[in-house]
């Protein structure tokens, strides 16, 4: 768990894991502020800090890979919540498979509202073609020795190349569709800022130069649709840019929901 000026918001965060009925278990918690942080005295707590100040998510988030000693290892971000049977429930098949997923809430964070989910209802399986149309972030258990690091100079989107990587690993993952996660939409935050898009547009700009000269750590074969996927995004980072102005829409979150939402409709059409 990286934290970055979240004192706020880290207590809800750790107690959904202390609450979890999977109690075997490790907390990494870096501070990328510098700060101390108050956590339970729990011995599987132990919080670090990043080498700077505002190091970046990548950065912090090396640092608790690099100190992890289970096999097994999921991210959950201050302002995000586990619900209760998440370790449970989804331990199991990332052992089996290496990499599991649920089908975890979107919510706006001040509201509680609902802005959608990960899948759709009927989704038990991803692949790395399916990856690649996901708008929203992806939080799996991953079995350890899928993983590469993170990369510490990109500061949006990061996650993005992280989670490829990683199922460009394998072939098929299983996706428990419960919701077993709250991804908390917030503003103020990395992705919900009221420059969000600008540093979008910039973050892309650069993996799509980074593609360039490099593999990115993507096999011959995975490099040119991982290009193709950024510079759709890119694509549709300036579209909800430009609708921003126009429509009631906080967050690039609630416009992936209306995109999700029409092509669901658009499959359903063409199944029935």
């Amino acid at each position: 768990m990286p934290a970055f000026h979240a004192k706020a918001l880290v207590p809800d965060a750790v107690s959904s894991l202390i609450d979890q009925t999977y109690t075997n278990w490790e907390l990494l918690f870096v501070s990328d502020d510098g700060e101390d942080y108050m956590l339970p005295g729990d011995s599987r707590i132990r919080q670090y800090r990043s080498p700077g100040y505002a190091s970046g998510p990548g950065t912090a988030r090396n640092v608790g890979l690099r100190q992890a000693k289970g096999s097994l290892i999921a991210h959950l971000d201050a302002d995000d919540l586990f619900h209760r049977q998440r370790l449970e429930k989804l331990v199991p098949p990332a052992l089996e498979h290496g990499i599991a997923l649920d089908n975890m809430r979107i919510l706006d964070f001040g509201s509680g509202a609902a802005i959608g989910r990960l899948f759709g209802p009927h989704q038990k399986r991803l692949d790395f073609d399916s990856a690649l149309e996901l708008n929203y972030p992806i939080f799996p258990v991953y079995r350890k020795d899928m993983l590469s690091e993170w990369d510490e100079d990109i500061f949006f989107a990061e996650d993005v190349l992280f989670n490829l990587r990683a199922i460009s690993r394998g072939a098929i993952f299983p996706v428990l569709n419960s919701p077993l996660m709250d991804y908390r939409v917030r503003q103020g935050s990395i992705s919900c800022s009221g420059d969000s898009c600008l540093c979008a547009e910039d973050a892309y700009s650069a993996i799509l130069s980074k593609l360039d000269v490099s593999d990115l750590g993507f096999s011959p074969s995975r490099k040119e649709p991982v290009r193709k996927m950024f510079e759709r995004k890119a694509g549709l980072n300036r579209a909800f840019l430009n609708l921003k102005g126009e429509l009631d829409i906080k967050s690039f979150a609630e416009y992936a929901s209306i995109l999700d939402a029409g092509r669901e409709v658009q499959q359903n059409i063409a199944c029935s």
